[in-house]
């Protein structure tokens, strides 16, 4: 498994630093060049990216940092696409289309094909109006372009390698520069946890550069926990604003994310309001700042949530809804904060879970999600009215009562066991796939 390690740069000397900061503008100036360059050439080529990137002309950079740049901006561009595919496929399932219908976007997305101007399928050709459709569903998830802001560099061995030390650093960087023929040495001091960490130092080094601080990563290939049993310990995982994560176990974590967000959405309301009544309607340096503190907020506490439950669940195998769409909770919320939320939110701590669990030995397991927050655990039966309420579920059959998101994260969990049922079963069908899993089977009589 690929792991990136930080260190810091605070033993090199200015000069150094400069010189970092020189190669990180020219660097990002390339990539969002080549960035906007090879997205142009995609919609004109009807959806198709190039298996080699154009090399351009921007003065002071080498022919290798363009190449490595290059590798990078390819990288980027494929994992931007392909999870744009994801975001396609699951509103494909979510939608009301024909059966035959959402086989041909499936196939449509699969291989990409969105702009191209003809498509044949079994060598029948694909309808305009479903091109069109799927034209539509790709600018509708398509997101932002991987631009670099705060530039990160990922830098093989033609510009950069790592060099053991022998006097009172770790390791030196030798990172070639602007300037041919006079690369710069970066100094390292190393730390137990990095050292203590058995794998393969790969040839490969991030630098991450901020307006207050330069960071370097060194990238490592290190061993997996084996995976003892996966039929071990079992926990279904609900995901919400209001309590961000419950636990088939009972447990909750971060309660108090959802009163802080709350207390910062306030201030940014009052402030939009101030500047409305004297006439101000664009950002101010307070806004920003207010948004930027809601999300980091949001990434310390994902990261915070998921570390704690992984250190007091410990399990093996982690059940969690295939939907990443944010829709209860958000009441109340101003439109900026609904975003952020969105985008910075739940949705990233079902990746982190994800992420985190080969680091920890289990194994992550998505489900279909519909009708888990209506499902009785007790008696099975399925009834919108069983959710009293945010909170409450009390089953309209059996009066089974409980916590909400308790009861919607044990049926996330035995949703795993109906084998009939996976996430891209439609939405229609699971309640009748459910109900006959769990009836009982017939008595005859001899």
């Amino acid at each position: 498994m690929i792991q990136t390690y930080k260190f810091k740069s605070s033993y090199s000397n200015k000069a150094k630093l400069q010189a970092v900061r020189d190669i990180g503008r020219a660097y990002k100036k390339y990539y969002n060049k080549l960035i906007i360059n090879t997205i142009s050439n995609f919609y004109k080529n009807e959806g198709v990216t190039p298996k080699f990137l154009p090399r351009l002309n921007i003065e002071k950079l080498s022919e290798r940092y363009k190449q490595t740049c290059g590798k990078q901006v390819k990288s980027n561009l494929d994992s931007w696409l392909s999870n744009i595919k994801n975001r396609i496929r699951d509103k494909i399932t979510a939608s009301n289309l024909s059966e035959e219908n959402k086989k041909i976007l499936y196939s449509i997305n699969k291989y990409g094909m969105w702009y191209k101007k003809e498509v044949l399928i079994k060598g029948e050709a694909v309808s305009q109006d479903l091109l069109k459709l799927s034209r539509n569903l790709f600018k509708h998830s398509r997101g932002d372009y991987p631009k670099l802001r705060n530039t990160a560099m990922n830098l093989d061995e033609k510009v950069a390698s790592v060099e053991k030390s022998e006097n009172s650093f770790d390791y030196w960087i030798k990172l070639a520069t602007l300037e041919k023929g006079h690369p710069i040495y970066l100094p390292i001091k190393s730390y137990n946890y990095f050292e203590n960490k058995i794998g393969v130092l790969k040839r490969q080094i991030q630098i991450i550069i901020r307006p207050d601080k330069i960071e370097y990563g060194f990238v490592k290939d290190v061993e997996c926990k084996k995976k003892e049993s996966i039929e071990g310990k079992i926990i279904g995982i609900d995901t919400g604003v209001k309590i961000p994560l419950t636990t088939s176990t009972g447990n909750q974590y971060g309660q108090s994310l959802y009163g802080q967000l709350r207390r910062i959405d306030d201030q940014i309301i009052r402030c939009v309001q101030v500047r409305m009544k004297n006439g101000f309607y664009k950002n101010s340096p307070k806004l920003k700042g207010l948004y930027n503190r809601a999300r980091n907020l949001l990434k310390n506490e994902i990261g915070r949530i998921s570390n704690e439950f992984f250190k007091n669940e410990k399990p093996e195998v982690l059940v969690l809804e295939n939907n990443k769409e944010v829709t209860e909770g958000l009441e109340g919320f101003s439109r900026k904060m609904k975003r952020i939320i969105k985008k910075s939110g739940m949705g990233q701590l079902r990746d982190v879970l994800i992420e985190k669990s080969d680091r920890n030995g289990a194994e992550a397991v998505k489900v279909n999600q519909a009708y888990t927050s209506q499902e009785c655990p007790a008696c099975h039966s399925i009834d919108k009215k069983n959710r009293k309420s945010q909170k409450v579920f009390k089953c309209v059959n059996c009066g089974f009562t409980r916590n909400a998101d308790y009861v919607a994260s044990i049926n996330i969990r035995n949703r795993r066991s109906i084998t009939r049922v996976d996430i891209y079963t439609p939405y229609k069908l699971v309640r009748g796939l459910v109900e006959a899993f769990y009836s009982p089977l017939p008595v005859f009589q001899t």
